[in-house]
């Protein structure tokens, strides 16, 4: 009995098999998400870069299933408790928009001077540059309404300027009972071609009484003298 008690042999313990699989899906699941360290807060992104870490050491080198599960438990709420850095917003700078509108207000611009059409269009975009002081949530936004402002004002349409009329206050636009300025000119034409045609008639009638009174002359001047005797008539 003693001899027998003494030859017992114990058996080779059976290392139970480790099951890595969970443990490697969440490895694949975090290293998908592509992480950046820059977008998290450093002491956050330290937990996270340990525990990533061991659980990498640690596949296909556990001694136990629980030590693989402790550190799946750990990766997974390392990445959880991943802190995005707050994000800086930029400072907008006004300082363009602010003196593209006091230059256009020092033109002294109106209204009256410019199409009705160019001067909405121009108004817009004051308006909207004037609201957007300080109210921009971009530096885009404050480029984009600077750029159209200074477009608008380049755009506005001068009216067409009004010619005067002509005469001045005798216009018969002033008074309709006024004779049309046209039509008293062609009177006056016509007054000028009848003392024309009356002076041509006179200076013909002139001329015409001229040359007759020359005509007689030469007639009676060229009539030979009759050689008269008193005694012939007594003969």
């Amino acid at each position: 009995l003693t001899t027998a008690a003494n030859a017992l042999v114990k058996k080779t313990p059976v290392t139970p098999a480790i099951d890595y699989s969970a443990l490697n899906a969440e490895i694949q699941r975090i290293e998908a998400l592509a992480l950046v360290e820059g977008e998290y807060t450093a002491e956050s992104w330290a937990a996270y870069k340990a525990a990533y870490d061991a659980a990498k050491a640690l596949l296909a080198n556990a001694t136990t299933q629980a030590e693989v599960d402790a550190a799946l438990a750990a990766l997974t709420a390392a990445a959880n408790a991943l802190v995005k850095k707050t994000p800086v917003t930029p400072a907008i700078d006004y300082s363009a928009l602010n003196a593209e509108i006091q230059r256009i207000e020092a033109l002294a611009l109106v209204e009256g001077d410019y199409t009705a059409e160019s001067w909405a269009a121009f108004k817009a975009a004051m308006d909207a540059a004037k609201a957007l002081i300080d109210n921009a949530g971009t530096q885009a936004e404050v480029d984009s309404v600077l750029a159209a402002l200074t477009a608008a004002v380049n755009g506005l349409q001068k009216k067409a300027p009004v010619t005067p009329p002509v005469g001045g206050e005798d216009d018969p636009t002033d008074d309709p009972t006024e004779k049309p300025k046209d039509e008293d000119e062609g009177l006056g034409v016509i007054w000028i071609i009848i003392i024309v045609a009356v002076s041509i008639v006179v200076v013909a009638g002139v001329a015409a009484v001229i040359v007759l009174n020359i005509k007689k002359k030469k007639t009676t001047d060229s009539t030979p003298l009759v050689d008269y005797n008193i005694d012939d008539d007594n003969a």
